[in-house]
């Protein structure tokens, strides 16, 4: 009995965080990155180890215009979190807005061998060609990208 009671309080405040993350989420997806900036700082005084958490904080912080704040977040969770592709990608992004982009094309290189149908590895190396005016090696990677998940709109 008390072992179904502990799975219990673990399902519950499994949905409980869940629900919770959903409105930081949204705040990400409509551009409100200030609130998001806030609002995952919060999560995180309180769940320093929260992943999702941590990474969502890095792109709010990047997409609100900090971009070297940014890049930090995700050199740290690298160092916490290791090869996690995951944060390899938000990271690569993070170079593009510092517009480092030859250290941006060499990082997302070593994604798509590692992962060579990924959509937003594939898409983020298509941006980064483009950024050196590589344009036709971009849209061979767009089109790359598309042939994987052609109804996406990106």
């Amino acid at each position: 009995m008390k072992n179904c009671i502990v799975i219990l309080v673990l399902i519950f405040t499994y949905c409980a965080n869940a629900q919770q993350m959903e409105q930081g989420f949204s705040y990400l997806e409509t551009g409100a990155y200030a609130q998001a900036t806030v609002f995952f700082k919060d999560i995180i005084s309180t769940h320093p180890n929260n992943k999702t958490a941590r990474l969502c904080l890095g792109r709010a912080v990047g997409l609100s215009g900090r971009p070297k704040k940014a890049k930090e977040l995700f050199i740290d969770l690298l160092s916490d979190f290791p090869s996690d592709f995951e944060i390899e990608l938000n990271y690569a992004e993070a170079l593009l807005w510092n517009k480092e982009y030859t250290e941006a094309k060499k990082h997302y290189k070593d994604l798509i061998k590692h992962k060579p149908k990924d959509f937003s590895a594939l898409l983020g190396y298509a941006n980064t060609l483009s950024n050196l005016k590589e344009y036709d090696q971009a849209l061979s990677w767009i089109e790359k990208a598309l042939s994987i998940f052609p109804e996406n709109k990106n």
